[in-house]
């Protein structure tokens, strides 16, 4: 397997014939070009015949939209705080106007493919997503801002996206 978030990774999976992972999931900024180019371009090797392709996406899931939402939110907030402060202490009021300048929207922007809701909203998106980022399996990251946040993110997403014995990608009930 080849991880990725650029251009080299895609074409290096696609001439070497292995399977291509690629993390939209932070850098999403090359996803449609790089699947395109890998899949077009593949390969076949001694050992995988076909692309396979797996792409990152996140996952904010709670009981109610609303929750979902704030706990976003909450992610965005902490994502521009944790890149841009680097180990210095920001004021919420500078986080905020970080957010707002180019640089903060940057970050942010990390965070373009990401599903946000309950079991059902949660499931669409990535039902879209996997067509969009033409993918044969999800990599999925769970954005919650406490431990506690995550392993309810993980059950709420479990309710509607299980694993298939025949699918090893997942597939939703």
């Amino acid at each position: 397997y080849i991880l990725g978030s650029s251009m080299f990774g895609a074409s290096l999976a696609a001439k070497l014939g292995l399977p291509y992972a690629f993390a939209s999931h932070f850098a999403p900024q090359h996803l449609e070009e790089a699947t395109t180019y890998y899949r077009e371009n593949f390969q076949p090797s001694e050992r995988f015949t076909k692309p396979y392709v797996i792409a990152g996406v996140n996952v904010t899931a709670a009981d109610t939209m609303q929750e979902a939402e704030a706990e976003y939110e909450r992610v965005c907030f902490n994502r521009v705080k944790s890149f841009a402060g680097r180990g210095k202490y920001l004021t919420d009021q500078q986080v905020e106007q970080i957010i707002e300048s180019y640089q903060g929207q940057q970050i942010l922007d990390m965070l373009r493919y990401s599903a946000v809701g309950t079991t059902k909203e949660v499931t669409e998106y990535l039902e879209k997503f996997q067509e969009h980022a033409k993918a044969d399996e999800l990599m999925i990251s769970l954005q919650s801002s406490s431990h506690e946040n995550v392993i309810k993110n993980m059950h709420v997403l479990a309710e509607g996206w299980q694993l298939d014995p025949a699918n090893v990608a997942g597939t939703p009930r």
